[in-house]
């Protein structure tokens, strides 16, 4: 069995387009990244911020079910809990933080949640590798969520046909439930 081989390999930093080549099974690719390099640096403070502010509550077992994906200032929020006030708490603080555009809650309230972490990573990958391989996405600029089967896209893609390419895409892998898209048309900037 032959090993995939990512190479990954930043040709203009300074660029508001990140490329990036990926090579592997003996084919090259070249894949382009809508999002600027620093939006991502953006991205990442965000993250730790919302990572370190649900550490430090007290009830971590309420939000221990709860994910967050950030792109570009955005954050989604997937999962659930049974204190929907702390959950609501959080929510406020979040939209506090410096850079964040926008807090797109998913989650929900259940007192005995029935998720399959597995399954749902397993779905999540198979999704993600899809959308990597299809010949007109090609983009790494689609993060995956999937909580209880349902699938949650978030990025940006070049057109609004792609943008319903790839939503088609993670509707039929099997076991999806369903898909709830926030993939956006991006802007061309440079």
């Amino acid at each position: 069995m032959k090993k995939l081989a990512i190479i990954i390999l930043p040709l203009c930093l300074i660029s508001c387009i990140e490329t990036v080549a990926v090579a592997g099974l003996g084919s090259a690719y070249l894949v382009t990244r809508n999002k600027p390099v620093k939006d991502s640096f953006k991205d990442t403070k965000i993250t730790a911020e919302i990572a370190q502010h649900i550490n430090v509550f007290k009830n971590k077992f309420a939000l221990r079910n709860i994910s967050f994906n950030v792109y570009q200032g955005r954050v989604l929020l997937t999962g659930n809990s049974n204190n929907k006030k702390l959950l609501d708490q959080i929510i406020k603080d979040i939209w506090k933080i410096k850079g964040v555009k926008e807090v797109m809650n998913e989650t929900e309230i259940k007192t005995k949640p029935s998720r399959n972490v597995l399954y749902d990573h397993l779905l999540a990958s198979q999704i993600k590798t899809r959308l990597f391989l299809n010949e007109e996405i090609k983009s790494l600029d689609i993060n995956v969520e999937v909580y209880d089967k349902k699938a949650y896209l978030i990025g940006n893609l070049p057109s609004d046909k792609k943008i319903r390419i790839a939503a088609n895409i993670a509707a039929r892998v099997k076991g999806v439930k369903s898909v709830i898209s926030y993939l956006r048309k991006a802007n061309n900037v440079s």
